[in-house]
């Protein structure tokens, strides 16, 4: 499969999950790109080399406070 119908695909599927379809396919395809994966550009977009790192600690934060909450409030059941 070539890489461009790859992109699509799992763009596709990404959207399916989501339940969302982006009108501009870039800002998911950046979304997507983790440190290292070899894009620079996304359509007219630029994808910073050292990935979306300050993101990702802000994510695994706040899923962290979520499955605690979680976990709290099962116990005061």
């Amino acid at each position: 499969m070539a890489p461009e119908q790859n992109k699509e695909q799992m763009i596709r599927g990404i959207e399916k999950i989501i339940q969302y379809t982006f009108e501009d396919k870039n800002i998911i395809w950046e979304a997507l790109q983790a440190p290292g994966s070899g894009y620079r550009m996304s359509g007219t977009r630029h994808i910073d080399s050292k990935g979306k790192k300050r993101m990702a600690v802000v994510g695994d934060a706040w899923a962290r406070v979520v499955i605690l909450e979680e976990w709290f409030a099962l116990e005061n059941r």
